[in-house]
C-alpha cells in the first residue's frame, strides 16, 4: 500500500535528483510480510509499519505494495504467513517483468482471495501483455471467486506459474454459465509448471459451465508436472451441461500438458478429467485416474472428451475412470481426428466403449489412429475396450500393433465394436484380442454396414455366451482377415467366426486369406447366409476354398508353460519347425502397406513384417512351397499361414527356433574344435568350414534375438 507523501518530503527528493530514496533505487529484492515485528497491525493489510520500504527490516503488509514498487527484473518476495485483504488479491502486474514467490513454497505462504458470492476477488489477473518473464511462484492461492478465472485470469498474456497451489476456488455464473476456478486464459499462452489443482469448481446456469480447474480459448498454453484433483464443473440448469472437470481448452492449437496427472475430477456431461474442442493439442505421459462424468444418458468421456479436434496423446494412462454413456477413459466426437502412441486403457467404464469412443455423425467421421496401445479390463455393454460407430457415416480407426486383452462387454464386442459405419473400414494391423468376453463377439463384434480389415491379428482365448467366439459379423457387415491367427475361442455358436441377423434378411460378406481357424471344431456358424470365402488357411474340420488344408498348425506351445490351454496369457501360438503352414499361403492376398509401417515410402508392397515385428516374408529350406507367389513381387519367398511368420535363425544351434544363449553356450563349448574332436559339434559349424571359430561367431552374432 501506497503511503501519503507530504509536500515537503517530494520537493526535497526533487532537489536531490531522486525520485525515490536511495536505498529502494538499488534493491532488486522486495520483501513483504504479513505480520512482521514492526507492523503494528499483523494480518491487517489497512495496519502498518510507518517505516515500511520493502527492506528486510521493515517488509511491506501488502503483496501489491511489492509489485508497484517494483521494476523489470525485481522479485517481490512473500514470506511465510496468509495474505488477505485489500493489497493481496486482485493483484496486477501491470505488464512488468517481475517475479512473485514466496519464501519456502505454497505449503507457509497462502494468499486467500476471500471472494464470494457478495464480492469478487481472485488472486492475480494479468491483462498488459505479460510474457514469461513475469512470474508467479511458490504461493497457494485460495477462496477466489469469480465468473471468469477465480483463482488466476490471463487475458492476452503469458506469464509462468510455478510450484503454486490453486485449491478451493470457484468460478460461478448465473445466466451465461461460468469458466477456469482455478485458472482462466483468453488469447494467453502461459506457462504453468509444477502446480497443484485441488478442489476448484465451476458452476452455474447455461451451457458454457467450463473447467473446473483451469478453461481456457486460444492462445497455446504449457502445462507440466501439474496435479490436477477433485475439480469438478457442473451445470444447474436443466438442459445445459458442464464440460471438463478439470480442464477445458477452446481453439487452442499447440497447447501442451506434459507429465501430468487427473485424479477424481468431475462434470456432469462431457470430460471427466479434460475436455477438447477445436484444439490439436499434445499430451506426453499423463494419466487419467478415477475421473468421472454423471449424465448416464449422454455423459462422454470419463477422462478426456475431443469434440472437432486432433490431438496427440503419448504414453498416456487411462485407469478406472467412468464414461457414463460413452467413452470410459476417451471419447472422441465429431471430426475428431486423434493419434495415441504407446497409450493404456484399463479398468475404465461406460455403456458404450468402457476403454474408448470413436464417434462421428451425418457427414463428421472420426479416424482414430492408435500405436502400440493396450485395453485391458475394460468393461461396458457394447464395446469393453473401444467401441467405433456413429450414424450415417461412423469412425473408421487405425489400430497398429495393439492389445486387447481381458476387456468385457455384456452384450457386443468385448474387446472392439464397429457399428453403424459407412466409411472407409477401420483397419487392425498386428494387433492381439485376447482374453475378452461378451455375450456376441467375444474378441470383435461388427455390425450394420460396418467394415473392417485385419491383417497379421492374433485373435486368442476370448469367450462369447453366444455367438463369435472370435468374431461376430451382422446386420450387412463386411469383414477382411487376413494372415490372422484365430485359435482357442470359445462360444455357444461359431468358435472362430459366427454370421447372424436378427431377421435373418441382412447378411454379412467376409473374406479370410492365410489364416489359421484352430479352436477344436464348430468353427463358422452361419445363421443368415452371409457369403464367407476363406483361401489358403488352416481350418479345423475343414472349408472350402482354393489351398485351404485341415491339418494341425504345430503350434509351439499352445498350452503355455502350464500346460493349460485356458489361460491364454502365456500361450505360444508361433509355428515350430515342420508345420503344414509354413510356406503355404498366398503371397497376392497379404493387404498393401497403406500405413508404410517400415517407412520405406513404399505403400503399394505387401505388409513386410508380422505380428512379432519380423519380416513377413521368409523361406525355409527345409519345407516345399505349396502356396500362391505374387506375379508383381516374384522374388519374395511364400508367406507363411497365421500372424507369424517362421523365422529360419542361422544361428539357432540346438534347434528350438531362436537363437539365444543357449546357441551361445553351444557354440562357446565347441569353439576350436574340428571333425574328430570330443567337443566337436556339427550345429556349430555355421559357416560350414569344418571348424569352430572367429566364422561361425560372424554367422552367429548378427542373428541373435532371432525368434525370441
Amino acid at each position: 500500500m501506497f503511503k501519503r507523501i507530504t509536500v515537503l518530503m517530494l520537493v526535497t527528493l526533487i532537489a536531490t535528483g531522486l525520485a525515490v530514496t536511495p536505498a529502494a533505487r538499488a534493491q532488486t529484492t522486495w520483501y513483504v510480510d504479513d505480520d512482521a515485528p514492526n507492523d503494528p497491525g499483523p494480518g491487517d493489510p489497512n495496519v502498518s509499519d510507518p517505516d515500511e520500504d520493502g527492506s528486510p527490516e521493515h517488509p511491506f503488509d501488502a503483496i501489491q505494495e511489492g509489485i508497484t514498487a517494483a521494476t523489470d527484473a525485481d522479485t517481490v518476495l512473500a514470506l511465510d504467513g496468509t495474505y488477505t485483504g485489500y493489497g493481496n488479491r486482485d493483484l496486477d502486474f501491470n505488464g512488468k517483468a517481475i517475479a512473485v514467490r514466496s519464501a519456502n513454497g505454497p505449503q507457509t505462504c497462502v494468499i486467500d482471495c476471500a471472494g464470494d458470492g457478495y464480492e469478487e476477488h481472485r488472486r492475480f489477473y494479468f491483462y498488459s501483455g505479460e510474457t514469461d518473464q513475469s512470474m508467479a511462484e511458490g504461493l497457494t492461492i485460495t477462496n477466489g471467486y469469480a465468473d471468469l478465472g477465480a483463482g488466476i485470469r490471463c487475458d492476452e498474456s503469458s506469464p509462468i506459474i510455478d510450484n503454486c497451489v490453486i485449491t478451493g476456488n470457484q468460478a460461478e455464473g448465473f445466466s451465461y454459465g461460468a469458466a477456469g476456478g482455478g485458472m482462466y486464459n483468453l488469447n494467453s499462452s502461459p506457462r504453468v509448471l509444477n502446480c497443484t489443482f485441488s478442489d476448484n469448481w465451476a458452476t452455474g446456469a447455461g451451457r458454457d459451465v467450463t473447467g473446473g480447474a483451469i478453461s481456457g480459448w486460444g492462445g497455446a498454453p504449457v502445462v507440466s508436472g501439474c496435479m490436477f484433483r477433485d475439480n469438478s464443473a457442473t451445470c444447474t440448469s436443466y438442459g445445459d451441461y458442464g464440460r471438463g472437470g478439470a480442464v477445458y481448452i477452446e481453439h487452442q492449437d499447440g497447447a501442451t500438458f506434459a507429465d501430468c496427472i487427473f485424479e477424481n475430477n468431475y462434470t456432469d456431461t462431457f470430460g471427466g478429467g479434460m475436455y477438447l474442442t477445436g484444439s490439436d493439442a499434445t499430451l506426453d505421459n499423463c494419466t487419467f485416474v478415477n475421473n468421472a462424468v454423471g449424465n448416464a444418458e449422454m455423459g462422454c468421456g470419463g477422462g478426456l472428451h475431443t469434440y472437432s479436434s486432433d490431438p496427440v496423446l503419448i504414453s498416456c494412462v487411462f485407469e478406472g475412470n467412468a464414461g457414463g454413456y460413452a467413452g470410459g477413459g476417451l471419447s472422441n466426437n465429431w471430426q475428431s481426428q486423434p493419434m495415441l502412441v504407446n497409450c493404456t486403457f484399463r479398468h475404465n467404464s461406460a455403456q458404450w466403449g468402457g476403454g474408448m469412443e470413436n464417434y462421428g455423425s451425418h457427414h463428421y467421421t472420426t479416424p482414430a489412429t492408435l500405436i502400440n496401445c493396450k485395453f485391458a479390463n475394460n468393461s461396458a455393454a457394447w464395446g469393453g475396450g473401444m467401441l467405433n460407430w456413429g450414424g450415417s457415416v461412423g469412425s473408421n480407426a487405425r489400430l497398429i500393433g495393439c492389445r486387447f486383452s481381458a476387456n468385457v462387454a455384456t452384450e457386443r464386442g468385448g474387446g472392439l465394436y464397429n457399428l453403424c459405419m459407412r466409411t472407409p473400414p477401420t483397419v487392425l494391423i498386428n494387433c492381439t484380442l485376447s482374453g475378452n468376453t461378451a455375450a456376441q463377439g467375444g474378441g470383435l463384434a461388427n455390425g450394420n454396414y460396418t467394415s473392417a480389415t485385419l491383417a497379421n491379428c492374433l485373435i486368442a482365448g476370448n469367450n462369447a455366451s453366444q455367438n463369435g467366439g472370435g468374431v461376430f459379423c451382422f446386420y450387412s457387415a463386411s469383414c477382411s482377415m487376413g494372415g490372422c491367427t484365430i485359435t482357442g475361442n470359445t462360444a455357444s455358436n461359431g468358435r472362430t467366426l459366427a454370421c447372424d441377423s436378427d431377421d435373418q434378411q441382412h447378411p454379412s460378406d467376409v473374406e479370410v486369406a492365410n489364416s489359421i481357424m484352430w479352436n477344436g471344431g464348430d468353427e463358422i456358424w452361419n445363421n443368415d447366409d452371409s457369403t464367407i470365402t476363406i483361401t489358403y488357411s488352416d481350418v479345423y474340420g475343414d472349408w472350402p476354398g482354393d489351398g485351404n488344408i485341415d491339418a494341425d498348425p504345430l503350434f509351439v506351445d499352445p498350452d503355455g508353460p502350464d500346460d493349460d490351454p485356458n489361460t491364454w496369457e502365456d500361450n505360444d501360438y508361433r509355428l515350430s519347425a515342420g508345420s503344414p503352414c509354413i510356406d503355404a499361403a498366398d503371397n497376392e492376398a497379404v493387404p498393401a502397406d497403406e500405413l508404410d509401417l517400415d517407412e520405406d515410402g513404399d505403400t503399394d508392397e505387401p505388409i513386410p513384417f508380422d505380428l512379432d515385428g519380423y519380416p513377413r516374408f521368409v523361406d525355409d529350406p527345409d519345407t516345399d512351397d505349396t502356396g500362391n507367389p505374387d506375379p508383381d513381387y516374384p522374388d519374395l519367398p511364400i508367406v507363411d499361414m497365421g500372424a507369424y511368420e517362421f523365422q529360419v535363425c542361422a544361428g539357432d544351434i540346438d534347434g528350438d527356433g531362436d537363437t539365444d544363449h543357449a546357441d551361445l553356450g553351444t557354440l562357446l563349448g565347441a569353439w576350436g574344435s574340428q571333425p574328430g574332436d570330443p567337443n566337436w559339434n556339427e550345429n556349430a559349424d555355421l559357416d560350414g568350414d569344418g571348424q569352430i571359430g572367429h566364422g561361425d561367431l560372424g554367422v552367429f552374432l548378427p542373428d541373435w534375438g532371432c525368434g525370441t
